[in-house]
């Protein structure tokens, strides 16, 4: 029931895949991680509750994804993933900055820890703009095909920002973060 239209995939040649990929998208329904695999012809871990391993075939892909299993009664979210880097198991991994899926047209806040965990790991963000894919599965009223867009923006080399935006001092939350959502918003606005 998808019409997908991907923009920009020839960004995908820019980003370095042998270093740490912070794949970053808007959270507009289940259905986007899927179709995140289809935009980026690779596979990406992401991150899930602990909870899901329960469910034996899901637990089985997401261990062959490199997905980064989190306890959120717990915490300790962030030492997982930065765990998961060093090791070399996880090199890319698809985050939703936004933290929770949006109930309305456009983006919610992001959330500054996923930023300072790239900045930490010398990571490149790939950002990555979806809008429709809500219509097939959170607020699915019919089985008709709808357009679902996917716009791939210019990789983010979180070193090199770093040079140009204050060195060891910038912080990622006044600064990278919103450089991120600023590209992610006008991709959302003009281009889908």
């Amino acid at each position: 029931r998808v019409d997908l239209t991907i923009e920009d995939q020839a960004q995908l040649a820019k980003v370095d895949w042998t270093r740490p990929v912070f794949v970053m998208g808007n959270h507009r329904s289940y259905l986007d991680i899927p179709l995140a695999f289809l935009a980026l012809q690779r596979t990406v871990g992401f991150i899930a509750k602990t909870q899901l391993q329960r469910i034996p075939i899901l637990n089985f892909w997401m261990h062959k994804l490199g997905c980064v299993f989190i306890d959120r009664e717990k915490g300790g979210g962030a030492a997982a993933i930065q765990k998961a880097i060093q090791s070399g198991k996880m090199l890319r991994l698809f985050i939703f900055p936004e933290g929770t899926r949006s109930k309305r047209d456009g983006m919610v806040a992001f959330k500054s820890g996923c930023f300072r965990l790239a900045v930490d790991a010398n990571a490149i963000i790939l950002p990555i703009v979806t809008k429709g894919s809500d219509l097939l599965w959170e607020h699915r009223k019919d089985s008709k095909h709808h357009p679902v867009n996917m716009k791939i923006l210019e990789p983010i080399d979180t070193v090199e920002f770093k040079k140009t935006h204050g060195g060891d001092e910038m912080d990622p939350r006044h600064e990278l973060l919103p450089y991120v959502r600023g590209k992610m918003e006008e991709a959302y606005d003009r281009r889908l």
